[in-house]
């Protein structure tokens, strides 16, 4: 007799996850979605909007502050929120930062004016691209080429004598850890000599 209930226990647990409390179409109903609408909800699966959620007066434009090219496979973008509100004209900045992975424009390195037209043609920004500052990318080779020749090369003697921070740490290290067993192996010696006593 006690079997049945264990065994209606576990039907139980084993059915409830397939059992669903609402269905999509009571969610639907809910959410003041008539029988008419529910075909065309359904097919464009628009069942997750919130019906009659009042409408955000305010638009959110994205500012690109500047770009900053990490490697060949990362670059940073640095933006911010614009956000204009229609009723009464105020504005809020937010900042953020996105990071471009294997991005084609951003992570390989082209040459600036290229970025520059391809983010004025194809990117939305709120704010001009002119202002932008660009990080890593440079738009002149030449530049370049002059700082290479106006700098001296340094030169590091290495005399094989000085040693850093780390080898003192090292040789701290030897040192205590030397002390330590030397320490126990005089009272490992000691002890037996006090059992015999």
């Amino acid at each position: 007799m006690k079997v049945q209930p264990i065994i209606l226990v576990f039907l139980l647990i084993f059915c409830c996850p397939f059992i669903y409390g609402q269905t999509k179409k009571i969610s639907h109903k809910s959410h003041s979605g008539s029988k008419a609408d529910f075909n065309q909800t359904f097919q464009n699966n628009l069942d997750g909007s919130n019906f009659g959620m009042a409408p955000d007066w305010a638009v959110y434009n994205a500012k690109l502050d500047s770009v900053i090219f990490v490697s060949d496979s990362l670059a940073i973008l640095v933006t911010s929120n614009y956000r204009e509100s229609h009723k009464n004209s105020l504005s809020s900045w937010k900042p953020g930062r996105e990071l471009m992975h294997h991005h084609q424009l951003f992570s390989q390195k082209h040459s600036l004016d290229s970025i520059k037209q391809v983010l004025k043609s194809e990117y939305h920004f709120k704010n001009n691209i002119e202002e932008v500052v660009f990080i890593g990318y440079d738009n002149k080779n030449k530049e370049k080429e002059k700082l290479k020749e106006n700098t001296a090369p340094l030169i590091s003697i290495d005399n094989g004598e000085n040693h850093g921070p780390y080898f003192f740490a090292l040789l701290f290290t030897f040192f205590l850890s030397g002390m330590l067993l030397f320490r126990k192996s005089i009272r490992l010696q000691i002890i037996p000599i006090i059992v015999r006593l």
